[in-house]
């Protein structure tokens, strides 16, 4: 779960609710709770993942696989779609062309929810404050950054922290 982009509502609802069964204590049908949502995200998954009918063409997959990797390396700065497409060598309005069809997602959407998903990894640290975490993934705006946290996963980065030193 950890590198999805959580592109579908439904998808974040099974996560949540995953994220939210392993916080509270465990009763007798945990493990049974987990298993029944995996499956459903799996399910669902494979509805939103029509793969053999996309119909990429290689140079398209180089396109996006380069936009990804400068996202991926520059995720932590201010970039813009500009900045993207052009080390892909690609236009701006192709660059988002190529995000829809291929991950169904905005490139800036896909840029919040890897900065969102690198942000887990540093709150699950303690080491950092949540502005400082803010910082760290990208965000030059705390109240964005909590803003964005809180539309992905329904709960804020301090409510997340708090959730995962309660154990």
């Amino acid at each position: 779960l950890t590198i999805l982009s959580i592109q579908n509502t439904i998808l974040s609802d099974i996560v949540q609710q995953i994220n939210l069964l392993t916080l509270k204590n465990k009763d007798s049908f945990y493990e049974y709770q987990i298993l029944l949502l995996l499956n459903q995200f799996m399910l669902e998954l494979m509805k939103t993942t029509n793969l053999p009918n996309q119909n990429i063409h290689p140079e398209q997959n180089s396109c996006i696989q380069k936009c990804l990797t400068f996202i991926h390396d520059h995720y932590d700065e201010d970039i813009t779609l500009e900045q993207i497409a052009s080390y892909s060598h690609i236009s701006i309005g192709y660059c988002g062309r190529l995000f829809k069809k291929i991950l169904k997602t905005s490139p800036y959407e896909y840029l919040i929810d890897f900065r969102i998903k690198k942000s887990l990894d540093l709150l699950t640290s303690n080491q950092y404050t949540i502005s400082q975490i803010a910082r760290l993934v990208g965000f030059n705006s705390l109240s964005h950054f909590i803003q964005c946290f809180k539309k992905k996963l329904n709960t804020t980065p301090k409510q997340y922290q708090k959730a995962l030193f309660q154990k």
